[in-house]
């Protein structure tokens, strides 16, 4: 388990502060890379597939939680936990908007790709070892 910030004490959390500011800034400017691919991709498929207008506007919300969790990742080092006032309430939004839009997003696409994955031009899958290999890595991924 990776501990949290606060396991290092406050002294060492302010002392290493332009690192963790710097890596979360990273982190969101690479999240913001993969995402684009990510809602490209899914827009175009939901065209191709003509999907409809609703899950048009469906993919939308999902963009818009996508950026919330990239905005809070990138703006979270910035307001430290330990400032009290502005700092503390900021900390605890960009927190938030990362747990709960990132939540939102895991299962909002989940329900995208199940939608998806019903349509008939997407029904036979043409990879089923390369499926069949993602299996571990995604087991992993629980642990």
């Amino acid at each position: 388990w990776f501990p949290f910030l606060s396991d290092f004490g406050v002294i060492a959390a302010r002392r290493t502060a332009t690192v963790w500011v710097t890596g979360l800034v990273l982190e969101g400017c690479l999240e913001a890379v993969w995402a684009a691919h990510v809602v490209y991709a899914r827009y175009r498929l939901i065209k191709l597939l003509g999907l409809g207008s609703w899950w048009q506007g469906y993919h939308r919300t999902l963009v818009l939680a996508c950026i919330l969790v990239i905005t809070g990742v990138a703006m979270i080092g910035f307001f430290p936990w330990d400032a009290e006032g502005f700092s503390l309430v900021m900390h605890f939004w960009c927190a938030n908007a990362v747990f709960y839009a990132g939540v939102y997003w895991a299962v909002g696409s989940a329900v995208l790709s199940w939608r998806m994955a019903r349509e008939p031009a997407l029904a036979h899958d043409a990879w089923p070892r390369a499926r069949s290999a993602q299996a571990p890595v995604a087991a992993m991924a629980f642990c």
